[in-house]
């Protein structure tokens, strides 16, 4: 029973959360599992933004992250002020719902204007 609870909270529940954007266009995403800390990141103070997808994430054109069954499952966000994602980056990872992390996406480059730029795993952001 304990090696099930231990398989699902890495496989379902690791960094699942709920995410909200104000009208000051702050991201709050709070996460369900208390150990991970809630994160709020302020939209306007990034210009440019990467992802990658965990493994269940096989649908798409985005590679990144989706290799094989043995990585984490989580969706990782990067957000920087210059394409080399090396000053000023803030690494989010998220465990959404089926269809909301698109939405997500969708919503950052076309409400916020954040600019889609590949950083190449620069920093070791995706594994």
């Amino acid at each position: 029973m304990i090696l099930i609870v231990i398989a699902a909270y890495f496989f379902l529940s690791r960094y699942s959360c709920r995410l909200q954007i104000d009208q000051f266009d702050v991201l709050h995403i709070r996460y369900l599992i208390p150990w991970n800390k809630n994160i709020t990141v302020k939209l306007k103070d990034y210009k440019y933004m990467d992802y990658g997808r965990g493994f269940y994430g096989f649908l798409g054109t985005r590679k990144n992250g989706n290799l094989n069954l043995l990585r984490v499952p989580q969706d990782t966000i990067v957000l920087s002020n210059s394409t080399d994602f090396k000053n000023e980056v803030a690494i989010l990872k998220v465990n959404l719902r089926i269809g909301q992390f698109k939405e997500l996406l969708d919503y950052l480059e076309k409400v916020e204007k954040l600019k889609f730029a590949d950083s190449a795993g620069a920093g070791g952001y995706f594994w």
